[in-house]
């Protein structure tokens, strides 16, 4: 009542966090990153301290991993969800997907990000760089992968 709007409230899900984007045309997967907490707090999230000041405590015990130090298993496991997520929500174009894996080896989804940082400190960027791109490559792979019609989603690497 006191805001004058619905709000939604989720779980808080304990567990590793991952990310990984995903581009078409063509179909792209990225290399599966891992978000490791070095800190020993009890919610280990990604603020936007842990992003974002270079000074916050939380920045400094926040890394990315790229590509993410998992079982082969795993990795195809992330890989999977992210490309069913892609295809759920886009047809072309980029998107950065993040996960949790929970307490019973349970992959959820946590965020899906259709515009992602893709600047030069990115995860967006590292995944590309992981690969063996240039910034260039990366950008105009990005610029490449804009929106397509209906008629071309199942080209693009999407089926459903």
């Amino acid at each position: 009542d006191c805001y004058g709007q619905l709000c939604l409230v989720e779980d808080y899900i304990d567990g590793r966090e991952f990310n990984v984007l995903v581009m078409s045309p063509p179909f792209v997967i990225f290399p599966v990153e891992e978000i490791i907490f070095e800190s020993e707090e009890k919610y280990r999230i990604l603020t936007y301290t842990s992003k974002w000041d270079t000074e916050d405590r939380s920045y400094k015990t926040t890394r990315p991993e790229c590509p993410a130090l998992i079982s082969p298993e795993l990795k195809n496991r992330i890989e999977k969800v992210a490309a069913d997520t892609f295809c759920t929500f886009a047809s072309s174009g980029y998107m950065r997907i993040d996960f949790r894996l929970d307490n019973r080896d349970n992959i959820l989804v946590i965020d899906v990000n259709p515009n992602p940082d893709i600047g030069p400190d990115s995860g967006a960027w590292l995944q590309a760089k992981t690969l063996g791109w240039t910034y260039q490559e990366f950008i105009n792979r990005i610029i490449g992968s804009a929106p397509i019609s209906m008629e071309e989603k199942c080209l693009s690497g999407c089926t459903g």
